[in-house]
């Protein structure tokens, strides 16, 4: 089915998942994406690593991923995800058939490049309603040809928002330029005033226009970001503590641990501890599978 040269892909599922207690890890749920997947975030705060990019989700963003690229998440979410592709036949819900993990052809049409990896348009209810019409009635054949129109309402509403979102981003907010510089520096030396500096605001200005925009202030987040990173550490290296506290950015590692085991509920060690044994029983699952 196509609609004005554009081939209307298959409806393989169209879910709404909810998890409630945060994902700590990346490597936690990590997976390939086998088909076009859209998801609509109901509420929630995550980071999406898509191909190893990160992105900063919240209430009202779409993420898009195509056949063959990896993902996974930290934080928390109430989403819908939207699953289609071309490579199934009729009535073949994708949770049910045999996967071979391989990867659907990337279909030629290049709508599909117009959609940028993670934004929010600026019509998220309008589309919010479409998803929560769509998993009523994806599974329902006889109403084949609603269910069409739907769809073909929900990618053409993206792709408009998608070009407005991009004409906006032309030139990064004040807000983007923070996001990266933390990335980029989350592991030195830190002040509200360096911040507001850098993007010649005043503090006050700086911290309202950051909490509407992120959820947290800038410096509640630069800890929430270096405890991030330090996870990463715990979980791939045997670095001591104290040294994983310098290299993200800590003023000592008594803070540090304090820090974690307010976010996490758990120290450094035990959660070093609690990974290595799920990293372990998964192993023993996959020997013995």
């Amino acid at each position: 089915m196509s609609d004005g040269g554009f081939p209307l892909p298959r409806i393989f599922d169209c879910s709404r998942f909810y998890v409630a207690e945060p994902i700590t890890s990346f490597s936690i749920g990590r997976r390939n994406t086998l088909h076009y997947e859209l998801d609509y975030n109901i509420s929630g705060d995550r980071t999406i690593l898509v191909d190893d990019n990160e992105y900063r989700v919240s209430d009202g963003y779409v993420v898009f991923r195509k056949p063959g690229q990896t993902a996974a998440s930290i934080g928390y979410y109430n989403m819908y995800m939207l699953t289609l592709g071309y490579d199934a036949e009729d009535g073949v819900n994708v949770r049910e058939r045999r996967c071979d993990n391989q990867a659907e052809p990337i279909n030629g049409s290049y709508f599909w490049n117009l959609i940028p990896t993670c934004f929010r348009p600026k019509h998220h209810a309008e589309i919010f309603a479409i998803y929560r019409r769509l998993s009523i009635l994806w599974y329902q054949p006889e109403r084949a040809d609603e269910t069409a129109l739907l769809l073909t309402q929900l990618i053409f509403q993206i792709i408009a928002d998608a070009q407005d979102f991009r004409s906006e981003k032309t030139v990064p907010s004040a807000v983007d330029v923070l996001l990266e510089y933390m990335y980029d520096h989350y592991s030195e030396k830190i002040r509200l005033d360096e911040l507001a500096e850098l993007v010649h605001l005043n503090k006050s200005y700086l911290i309202r226009l950051f909490h509407r925009e992120v959820g947290s202030t800038p410096l509640d987040y630069l800890t929430r970001l270096r405890l991030e990173q330090s996870c990463r550490l715990l979980e791939t290296t045997a670095l001591k503590i104290s040294e994983i506290s310098y290299r993200c950015g800590f003023d000592s590692a008594s803070y540090y641990i304090r820090r974690f085991h307010e976010t996490y509920a758990q120290t450094p060690e035990q959660y070093r501890e609690q990974y290595r044994l799920k990293t372990s029983e998964a192993t023993e699952n996959t020997r013995s599978g």
